[in-house]
């Protein structure tokens, strides 16, 4: 462990995906002026705090009511899954586990504030009662946009925009429908042990007020009526801004300009110093392409995108094309590459893109707001429907920040016209350059500040 010096503490729950770590560094950043900022993360994730500069204490747990049951079972070599999954899920094996671990925490750190990731939202029943002995604040951050299922809004990941109402009214009550389908399919399965069951068990166990009760119209993750919801995101984003719960804070991108990326300082610099070159000539044009952390679950959709993008560039070669993706399996003929076309196996965006005319990306909202921030406009293709980047991708399109694409059908031509519409005309660059700037004066590192603290101070826990 390690010596908490005589300060106030913030803690921080994240999620443990690269897309969910990084959005926490912004506010981190900020409240280290003032508070010792800890990280609660399992083993293998300790090096991420401790990079940039923050504490780190173990949490070897995973979240309940979120389906781990068998996940572990599996791990352990259960012979029997179904079983001791079930056990479990009646005893509140997992629920325990973590109460324990997040109690050893509260007690070593004493924190006055704990922000807990979207996907281990259920710390907050966990945690009600150090939260309330202590007055201690609390929120929920989400590093997406809204998760919410609210009427003539598409949902998260939805490619719908909102002037399609009549689809949008379908699609939204068929997310329902199988939301009630799992929930009934589980009660099958364990009776009385379902998700939702277990939640609920713990609720009434730490006699948490009925107005903190779960959220019924979410059905993305599990969400908890008047718990503080910190968006690091723009609202304006959103494709409708005045449609939020009166509990959900955007805060804006809030990024960390200066967080510590992968590659060396000395490869940067090589690299910068050549697109420098490149750019002296005013007809050459630097497109970044990047497909975040979760591309290599997809890689044969994003290879073969990557085939066309390579055909299409060897035609035009005042373009020169800057590609991230780890090619672990040597899919593309790396000696066949044109000369306007540079492979790596990773790029540090925040880097690289303010020498950026164009980003192709998947519409992750972390790549999203780096592009906003920089002003680059965005052609987005994102490769899955499972999260939020299909969502981020029309909302894009839709606010004019760039234009979409379908993965899987867009040809080599179609491709092309995408680029050339997006380098070509002064229409996308303006306005999400103009976005940029409304942004940056709408929220300031000041106004986190003091929403953090309006948080900290008036939360009742006790109402």
């Amino acid at each position: 462990m390690f010596e908490i010096i005589a300060v106030e503490s913030v803690l921080f729950i994240p999620y443990i995906i690269e897309s969910h770590l990084i959005p926490t560094l912004g506010m981190a950043r900020l409240l280290r002026q003032q508070y010792n900022v800890v990280f609660a993360l399992p083993k293998k994730f300790q090096w991420f705090p401790e990079l940039h500069g923050y504490k780190y204490i173990n949490l070897e747990s995973v979240p309940f009511a979120f389906g781990y049951e068998a996940v572990l079972r599996k791990g352990e070599g259960s012979k029997s899954v179904y079983r001791d999954s079930f056990r479990d899920r009646k005893n509140g094996r997992i629920a325990n586990h973590r109460r324990k671990k997040l109690n050893a925490i509260t007690d070593e750190i004493n924190p006055v504030f704990i922000f807990s990731d979207i996907l281990s939202s259920t710390d907050f029943i966990l945690l009600y009662p150090y939260l309330k002995e202590k007055n201690a604040g609390f929120a929920i951050h989400n590093p997406m946009l809204s998760t919410y299922t609210m009427k003539g809004v598409p949902r998260i990941g939805s490619s719908l925009t909102i002037n399609q109402t009549a689809k949008t009214r379908i699609e939204n009550s068929w997310v329902k429908l199988i939301t009630k389908i799992f929930n009934s399919r589980q009660f099958i399965l364990y009776p009385f042990s379902t998700d939702r069951d277990m939640a609920r068990k713990e609720f009434a166990k730490n006699n948490i007020p009925g107005r903190f009760k779960p959220a019924r119209d979410n059905h993305f993750t599990k969400m908890f009526n008047h718990v503080p919801e910190i968006i690091t995101a723009p609202l304006e984003l959103e494709f409708l801004p005045q449609r939020k719960k009166d509990y959900q804070f955007y805060v804006g991108p809030l990024m960390d300009g200066k967080r510590i990326e992968k590659n060396s300082r000395e490869e940067i610099s090589e690299l910068i110093n050549r697109i420098s070159e490149w750019k002296k000539t005013k007809e050459t044009k630097i497109v970044f392409c990047a497909f975040g952390t979760m591309s290599q679950k997809n890689s044969r959709i994003i290879i073969a995108f990557i085939e066309k993008l390579l055909s299409m560039f060897s035609k035009h070669p005042s373009l020169k094309l800057l590609c991230a993706f780890n090619d672990k399996n040597d899919s593309l003929d790396k000696s066949k590459l044109p000369g306007n076309v540079f492979l790596f196996t990773y790029l540090p965006q925040l880097s690289l893109l303010p020498y950026t005319d164009l980003f192709i990306t998947h519409a992750g909202l972390g790549s999203v707001k780096e592009a906003i921030f920089h002003g680059v406009p965005m052609l987005a293709y994102p490769f899955t429907k499972s999260w939020d980047s299909n969502g981020n991708a029309t909302k894009i399109a839709y606010h004019k920040l760039g234009l979409r694409g379908d993965i899987l059908n867009d040809n080599e031509e179609q491709i092309r016209e995408k680029i050339f519409q997006l380098l070509e005309s002064d229409e996308y660059r303006n306005t999400i350059q103009s976005f940029r700037r409304n942004m940056l004066d709408k929220y300031s590192e000041k106004k986190f500040l003091d929403l953090f603290e309006e948080i900290r101070q008036t939360t009742n826990w006790t109402e």
